[in-house]
């Protein structure tokens, strides 16, 4: 990428779609429409990923709150929520594994009650991602295993579940999705801030500035 040829060309050239953001929603639709044959703009005030999407959780899960919620509420747009995570979930540790990587996390229970619960939401968590990636199934743990794991669990844990998510190097995939964009044939420029935008006569958004 030419920065400076870039500046020129946002200057001089029109273009199908101006996005506004660099981070990875901005980057991903960039990338997309560059591929879909759209000539693209994407400029960002300050550092691409330098918001949002260089300070989340890392975690690409489906939602294991989300889960419990669907079936505590009847929302069938929890489960939706939930298959649609595990989906993408599986795109991104296919993907991308120089990236994303398998996490396995412990959540420690305090009464057989409540291992016997969490044990059978994560069971039908790993049932809502079966065929979608090759993550290792949730288990229960006694609380012998629990504390070898993790040796600072109090003495008075029962026992633990473990399951398995993902993780992202957020900041990372953000910038592969604007290298992408660009070779795709998007003109990406940062510490461009938009001012205003133009309208024609009829009202309609023509020119951002």
């Amino acid at each position: 990428m030419n920065r400076r040829n870039n500046i020129r060309r946002l200057r001089e050239e029109e273009f199908d779609l101006c996005i506004i953001g660099g981070g990875a929603s901005g980057a991903g639709c960039a990338f997309d429409a560059a591929l879909r044959g759209l000539k693209v703009a994407l400029i960002e005030r300050t550092d691409f990923a330098a918001e949002t999407s260089s300070k989340s959780t890392k975690l690409i899960h489906g939602g294991v709150r989300y889960l419990e919620q669907a079936f505590k509420k009847f929302d069938f747009d929890q489960l939706r929520q939930v298959r649609h995570g595990l989906e993408e979930r599986h795109i991104l540790l296919q993907q991308a594994p120089h990236l994303a990587r398998p996490l396995a996390l412990i959540t420690p229970v305090f009464s057989a009650w409540a291992g016997l619960y969490y044990s059978i939401g994560l069971k039908l968590y790993d049932w809502f991602a079966s065929g979608r990636d090759t993550l290792p199934g949730s288990r229960w743990l006694s609380k012998k295993e629990a504390r070898s794991r993790v040796p600072g669990l109090t003495d008075k844990v029962h026992s633990a579940v473990l399951y398995y998510d993902g993780q992202l190097d957020d900041a990372r995939y953000c910038l592969t999705l604007v290298v992408s964009a660009a070779e795709a044939g998007a003109v990406v420029a940062n510490h461009i801030e938009l001012e205003s935008f133009e309208k024609s006569e009829t009202g309609v958004l023509h020119a951002a500035i």
